[in-house]
């Protein structure tokens, strides 16, 4: 609320309605204004707080220029900060109506709202469309309070107690908001045209683009701000629920695993996958970096044939990248996300050395008739004696050597435990440049993924590069240059043998409980012939020495 010449106020009819909000006392306001007159900026901090300011128009100072720039501040920080270094002061009544005066002239609240009463108004109209029928339900608000009222079965609304000269917004859903000054009491009619913004959205068909209101087939579109905060390590995981026809299945747990995608369901006996193009050109969505996606148009039914042909019976699924922005000043973006990944299924798996070696004699000997050990009720003593054992200690060792240079082993082994990570650490860092003039535009972005793998006792880690640089050239109104390039590699290290699904299903073959992963020597467990009856079997199939040794390594890359 402002005051007129002559001490009148420029918006009292806001008054009372707003300012009785006790939240607003402890509301945080976050604002950024340069260089701009103190009454704008005052209207700025309205804008995105509950505060409502209070002043007589012919206050000296209103005309000066002030910067502010506050984050999550209180309403005592922001004003402190706004008024100072001036001659003007102000109070905070009712929690958020502040007033504004000089600090030689103090002025009370009742004083500005005495003089207030000659400067509001009564308003009344109708909301209809381009065809005059009136708009049930159309909300008209009046900017800068908390005062608006809907249009009733005849598209009339009536509002009493505004303020000269405010500002309404006139609005109702599939229409385009209007607003308009209203400066006289009276009679407003108001006609508002229909919105086409879902029917004008941009969708990329083809190798073009098409709005929504001249498409037949079936299409949806999934923006960027609805994939690129996911913490995942390729836009295919990305895209995952972004669509409920999209469907995908990952081959395997491992961060370079591609994925199997289908559109609603599998569409021939012979299988098959949608065709994936990113700005045109086919290319594996795995090895694409989800914060480089500008929209996703996901064509669903038979109508993407007749532009793609047969690679297109079971969908499409085009990917436009971001590009720069025309008179755009430069920008650099830097995100960090980073967490953890854990396994799903419980990994409570038996560790005492005593019921591991129980249980395998019982079923061995149920099944073949001879025990699986060669364990003597001597060894079960052993074994019990250390069932509630964690750790191994000097009183009871794990290992106890035997005449002929062997060991017999006590255990209480933690296999999966000693193989695998119970949470497997990700990082992700993204970077990127935009910005353009009135004839250029750039973008250019650059990405590094590192994700450690399942494995503990010889750590895999995935890593992944990629980096993407667009420029766009006007050189005359009708000629473009336009230049996209991408670039992709991936690494995954690890050690074992070179097939890791292998490792996963033998590493656990003769790994009881009751033996551990060395020998007191520091040789790793092998050979236990004259342990188990089974003559050729060796612990973990030999997995359990290989992955202890550790230098037999793996490497597998894509670029």
């Amino acid at each position: 609320m402002h005051l007129h010449n002559n001490h009148n106020l420029r918006r009292a009819a806001i008054a009372v309605t707003a300012m009785m909000s006790c939240a607003s006392l402890w509301a945080d306001i976050t604002v950024s204004i340069s260089a701009i007159p103190l009454k704008r900026a005052m209207k700025e901090i309205e804008k995105v707080s509950d505060l409502h300011f209070l002043y007589k128009s012919d206050l000296p100072g209103l005309n000066r220029h002030v910067t502010l720039s506050v984050k999550d501040a209180s309403n005592k920080a922001t004003l402190d900060k706004l008024f100072e270094g001036s001659n003007l002061r102000y109070k905070i009544e009712h929690n958020n109506a502040v007033v504004v005066y000089h600090e030689s002239q103090p002025v009370s609240l009742e004083e500005l709202m005495t003089d207030s009463s000659a400067q509001t108004i009564d308003i009344t109209g109708v909301v209809s469309d381009a065809s005059d029928e009136p708009l049930i339900g159309a909300t008209v608000k009046v900017k800068g309070s908390s005062i608006a009222v809907a249009t009733d079965i005849n598209g009339r609304f009536s509002i009493k107690g505004v303020r000269k000269d405010a500002d309404i917004e006139v609005s109702y859903i599939g229409y385009e908001p209007k607003e308009l000054t209203v400066s006289h009491a009276g009679q407003y009619d108001i006609i508002l045209r229909e919105g086409a913004t879902a029917l004008d959205e941009v969708v990329v068909v083809g190798y073009g683009q098409q709005k929504k209101v001249n498409l037949t087939g079936a299409v949806t579109v999934v923006k960027a701000k609805d994939i690129n905060g996911r913490p995942t390590g390729n836009a295919a995981t990305a895209l995952q629920g972004a669509d409920p026809s999209l469907n995908l299945k990952m081959g395997s747990g491992g961060p370079d695993a591609s994925a199997s995608i289908n559109i609603r369901g599998v569409t021939s006996i012979n299988g098959g996958s949608p065709l994936i193009l990113v700005d045109g050109v086919e290319m594996n969505l795995a090895r694409i970096n989800a914060n480089d996606i500008e929209s996703v148009s996901i064509l669903k039914d038979a109508s993407a044939a007749a532009v793609y042909g047969a690679k297109a019976s079971a969908g499409v699924i085009l990917v436009t990248t971001k590009s720069g922005q025309e008179d755009a000043a430069p920008k650099v973006s830097f995100d960090l996300k980073a967490g953890w990944m854990q396994s799903t299924v419980s990994t409570d798996f038996i560790s005492s050395g005593y019921w591991s070696t129980y249980i395998n004699d019982l079923f061995m000997n149920q099944q073949k008739g001879v025990d699986y050990t060669t364990y003597d009720e001597y060894d079960y003593a052993e074994l019990w004696m250390r069932l509630d054992q964690k750790t191994e200690s000097a009183e009871r060792p794990w290992a106890i050597p035997t005449a002929d240079n062997h060991y017999r082993y006590y255990a209480n082994n933690d296999w999966y435990n000693h193989y695998y990570r119970k949470s497997r650490p990700m990082q992700d860092y993204n970077i990127s440049i935009t910005g353009g003039s009135k004839r250029i535009n750039y973008y250019i972005s650059g990405r590094a993924y590192i994700h450690d793998g399942n494995l503990k006792v010889q750590n895999d880690e995935f890593k992944s590069y990629s980096m993407r640089a667009k420029l766009d050239i006007k050189i005359t109104d009708w000629l473009k240059y336009s230049f996209n390039t991408s670039f992709f590699e991936s690494t995954y290290e690890r050690s074992g043998s070179s097939d890791l699904n292998d490792f996963f299903y033998r590493s656990g073959n003769h790994a009881l409980s009751s033996f551990p992963s060395t020998n007191p020597d520091g040789t790793s467990l092998w050979d236990i012939s004259g342990i188990i009856t089974r003559g050729t079997a060796k612990v973990g199939d030999g997995y359990n020495a290989l992955m202890n040794y550790g230098k037999h390594k793996n490497k597998e890359g894509v670029s």
